[in-house]
């Protein structure tokens, strides 16, 4: 997140320094800059009349500041069919001799023809009816120094034009050829070959939204940069259509009203990325309003009224436009919403330097600014949708990695859910071939035990034979229950003891105290551990019924710490004898049940009784601390 903030905020950075190094290339290569020591007459009036006349006209003149463009004059019902206006200047040659002079025009029309002295000299067309589009060039006219003559000279021009709110002139200046030469090239580059460059910059991003928009139906935001850039681009066209095929002045109003249309898709625009509530509301009613605006202007210029005054009636709209804008960035100050406002805000400050700028009520940059800050906005919009798209691509691409992460754990859990599939196969294994063997051992030996031993009772065979037989037939009994799962259950381990050994204690004369417990399951408990338990078990029960002289055993089981290890306590207790010196050494029935008590990781002891009798205890821990050895 971090690197996508300092790569956008290098981004704007890059893109403000851009902007402003344009701007400034601009107005410097549009300013007349020129040396203290150059000689250069720069004309801050002349004198001007309207006539159709093809010869310098002899009066009517009247004297006005230079820039002339007397827009309110030439929009009046009088003068919108005088087409043809003359400008007149006088200057002082002292050094022709010596130095080359020219004369360069900032801004031109269509047509015009340049007279030094009463001959012409110069003309920028060669067929009477020559009609050209392009419109506001400089023009350089070397004067020839053979028509220059000692003291004053007359410089008369006469500008024709198809369009009668072009009609006018821009700064005019005599001085010698190399410095107006360049100044001419800085100017040329600023009012007419760079807005032709950019215009073909804002054609070329244009035509990428377009593109995108095709590729992406869904995506209307450039759906309608792609139409703001179009109808930008229509309107840049005056800067290098020379020779348009519908004419001059069919251009010029599409060119005028592709004002209107550009605003309205400049609205579109606006409330589709911003995300502003109910969109095509907006829409519809800013399309209402600019149609409106557009018969007002029609009606306004019917009536007598000047064409560029029409052009106030873009207030409001700019008004509400920006007023959107504002609220957006207030709403949200993020980088992509201050771009668009810095965007806006140049959008209205060029739209307002060029109204300045020709209605003459200020000079500002001495050209027209639109076409550069055209480009710029543009770019900035784009920058704001990449910004936009590479977001998305960082945001799939953290879902891709989301999606693998998520695939990765999805993949364990389906290798551990096929190592406990397998576990379970296992397992099902063991117990089919257990309850086999058990079937097999209560069908064969245990059948044939039993069968052995109702044969040696009907026989009268010794008694010692028939009591082995019945331990071995108990043995096998309680071999075949340490094969049933008992799921760590160590008090339903114990009931089926009792169920086996109870028979044994009546014959003996033992009653049974049954203290047993519920006690939690022990889960690593297995047929071999069970086995363990139980034979551990037998055996004190057995040392009980052969040596101890009791009456009474006690059986307990209940849950009990060892250190600080959980488990289970069982315990089984008489009140005979007791262990005496003899009893303590004989066999070594002891010794293995504290071996089969050490592999299961339990704590053994059989120990005289403070009652009276004896006792054995055996611990289990509920949790393996590690694997034993059995």
């Amino acid at each position: 997140m971090k690197r996508q903030i300092a790569g956008s905020l290098m981004c704007i950075r890059g893109w403000l320094g851009c902007s402003l190094l344009f701007l400034l290339a601009a107005l410097c290569m549009g300013s007349p800059l020129y040396a203290k020591k150059d000689v250069v007459v720069q004309f801050d009036s002349g004198e001007f009349v309207y006539s159709n006349r093809t010869d310098i006209p002899t009066n009517g003149w009247h004297r006005e500041r230079v820039p002339f463009h007397d827009y309110f004059a030439a929009a009046t019902p009088l003068n919108r069919d005088r087409k043809v206006l003359w400008a007149q200047f006088e200057f002082t040659a002292e050094q022709r001799d010596k130095t080359p002079l020219a004369l360069k025009m900032d801004y031109t029309t269509e047509k015009f023809i340049v007279f030094l002295n009463g001959d012409e000299i110069y003309r920028n067309y060669s067929v009477p009816d020559f009609q050209t589009f392009a419109s506001f060039a400089p023009a350089y006219v070397p004067l020839p120094k053979r028509q220059l003559r000692g003291g004053n000279n007359q410089i008369a021009v006469r500008f024709e034009t198809q369009v009668y709110w072009c009609l006018g002139v821009g700064n005019v200046s005599v001085g010698p050829e190399t410095v107006l030469r360049k100044a001419y090239e800085r100017r040329y580059f600023a009012q007419f070959l760079g807005p032709q460059i950019v215009n073909g910059i804002l054609g070329a991003m244009t035509l990428a939204a377009f593109f995108f928009w095709l590729a992406r139906r869904n995506e209307h935001t450039f759906g309608w940069l792609a139409l703001v850039g179009a109808i930008w681009w229509l309107r840049n066209l005056h800067y290098s259509a020379t020779d348009p095929l519908l004419g001059p002045h069919v251009m010029w109003e599409i060119t005028i009203n592709s004002l209107f249309v550009l605003c309205i898709s400049f609205f579109a625009f606006a409330v589709s990325v911003l995300n502003v509530p109910r969109p095509k509301a907006w829409i519809l009613g800013a399309s209402v309003f600019g149609v409106f605006i557009v018969a007002l202007r029609f009606t306004l210029i019917s009536q007598g009224w000047p064409d560029l005054p029409s052009f106030l009636l873009f207030v409001p709209y700019t008004a509400v436009l920006l007023a959107i804008y504002i609220r957006a960035f207030l709403a949200e100050k993020s980088l992509d919403r201050i771009v668009m406002l810095i965007a806006m805000i140049v959008v209205v400050g060029s739209a307002f330097h060029d109204f300045a700028f020709l209605a003459q009520i200020s000079e500002g940059a001495t050209f027209q600014i639109q076409p550069y800050s055209s480009v710029l906005v543009f770019s900035a919009f784009w920058f704001v949708l990449g910004r936009r798209f590479f977001t998305l691509l960082d945001t799939v691409e953290d879902m891709n990695v989301t999606l693998e992460n998520r695939i990765d754990v999805a993949g364990k859990k389906l290798l551990e859910s096929e190592a406990l599939r397998r576990e379970l196969e296992v397992t099902l294994a063991v117990e089919k071939e257990r309850e086999r063997l058990m079937l097999e051992i209560h069908d064969g030996i245990g059948s044939n035990l039993v069968t052995a031993l109702a044969v040696a009772e009907k026989q009268n065979h010794p008694p010692a034979s028939i009591n082995t037989l019945r331990r071995s037939l108990t043995d096998l009994r309680m071999a075949v229950d340490s094969l049933e799962p008992v799921e760590g259950e160590i008090p339903l381990l114990l009931a089926s003891l009792r169920y086996r050994m109870e028979p044994e204690l009546s014959k003996a004369g033992l009653a049974l105290d049954w203290q047993v417990e519920d006690c939690p399951p022990i889960v690593w408990l297995d047929a071999t551990g069970a086995l363990h338990i139980l034979r551990i078990l037998q055996e004190a029960v057995s040392n009980i019924i052969t040596h101890a002289q009791a009456t009474l055993i006690t059986v307990q089981c209940r849950r009990e710490l060892f250190g600080n290890r959980d488990g289970v306590a069982i315990m089984i207790a008489d009140n005979g004898i007791g262990l005496t010196e003899g009893t303590k050494g004989v066999g070594k029935g002891i010794d293995n049940m504290a071996s089969r008590s050490l592999s299961m990781q339990g704590e053994f002891s059989c120990q005289n009784n403070e009652n009276g009798g004896a006792v054995v205890r055996l611990w289990l821990p509920n949790a393996l601390e590690r694997l034993a050895v059995i």
